[in-house]
């Protein structure tokens, strides 16, 4: 008996390719409608918002909702932080104006102290971004040294640059005054440092330079070793002021002092600290610094168009208790709980 033939499967190739190919025709036509439909919106959120006729650039920018003034801090009054707030290339502020420079003295010794103070200001009400810079240091006011070089010059160049607002500078030479030839004996010399765990602590060190008495020109012509440095200053006394009204005296070298409650009203607050140290012979050496502190409330304010929250801790590291936990205090802001 003959065997049966199978019967073959029907072939559906033919009928799965015109499944597949009206499925690729669909999907490629919602991708085509998605692109059209994302090029319409990106067109339509790019355009500039209308502006009726005749409305000036104040009433424009209340509309964007751009011109709504923050409440001051610190007695200030300012606009948050946008894109028309830092001037641009096109808009940059103009230069600051320096008015007057003010020399604390006419003639010094070489390697004396003179204070110069310059007083400035803009033309466009930016006064509170003014930072200065007097041969190199920063500060309204800075105590400024000269030399004079073996031949009787003045070593280096000096000028004093005024900053506004977007570091547009104007600048201009130091004025000259005399330089002589005679030299302090002794110069103090003040060195700081930031306090661990605080933001604007300080502590201040005064050591005493002992200065080589300048050569002669007789010394010169009959080719004389280099004068003697003068003896060692011995110090008993230290008395301190910081420039904000305070004033202390100590009898070590090393004297703390706090700038964190300071007025923040302007971009920089600068202080002059000063020094003078009595001998155990009567002799007195003297010496200056300029202290110049950025105010991260105004920054903050001023840049971001947010309040800053600074914390002053008290003690500024963890102590036990009798109880075994540590306490922790703020002087300003919010702490965390003891633990």
């Amino acid at each position: 008996m003959p065997a049966k033939k199978r019967a073959s499967r029907p072939q559906i190739t033919e009928e799965r390719s015109s499944i597949w190919d009206n499925r690729t025709r669909v999907i490629a036509l919602g991708m085509v409608v998605f692109a059209v439909a994302l090029v319409l919106w990106s067109l339509r959120k790019s355009a500039p918002v209308p502006v009726a006729a005749g409305a000036t650039g104040e009433s424009a920018t209340a509309q964007s909702g751009q011109g709504a003034s923050l409440p001051g801090m610190f007695g200030m009054n300012l606009a948050p932080a946008s894109p028309s707030a830092a001037p641009s290339a096109a808009t940059a502020d103009p230069p600051p104006v320096i008015d007057e420079v003010v020399l604390e003295k006419k003639e010094v010794c070489s390697g004396e102290e003179n204070l110069v103070t310059v007083k400035s200001h803009t033309t466009n009400g930016t006064d509170p971004f003014l930072h200065t810079v007097i041969d190199g240091h920063m500060g309204f006011s800075v105590p400024i040294t000269l030399w004079k070089d073996p031949s009787g010059n003045i070593e280096g160049t000096h000028s004093i640059t005024v900053f506004g607002r977007g570091n547009v500078a104007t600048t201009v030479p130091l004025p000259q005054y005399e330089v002589m030839d005679c030299r302090p004996t002794y110069i103090a010399e003040i060195m700081q440092r930031v306090r661990s765990n605080t933001w604007a602590d300080f502590d201040f060190n005064a050591r005493v330079i002992g200065i080589q008495r300048a050569p002669t020109e007789a010394d010169r012509q009959r080719g004389a070793p280099p004068p003697p440095t003068p003896k060692p200053f011995k110090p008993v006394a230290f008395t301190w002021t910081f420039g904000d009204g305070e004033s202390t005296t100590s009898l070590t070298p090393i004297v703390e002092h706090d700038y964190e409650g300071r007025t923040q009203s302007t971009l920089y607050s600068y202080f002059v600290v000063g020094v003078s140290i009595r001998g155990a012979k009567g002799e007195t050496a003297t010496g200056r610094l300029a202290l110049p502190l950025i105010n991260p409330a105004f920054e903050a304010l001023a840049g971001k168009g947010i309040v800053a929250l600074l914390v002053s801790l008290d003690p500024r590291f963890p102590e036990l208790g009798s109880d075994g936990r540590s306490p922790r205090r703020c002087a300003s802001g919010t702490c965390s709980p003891a633990r």
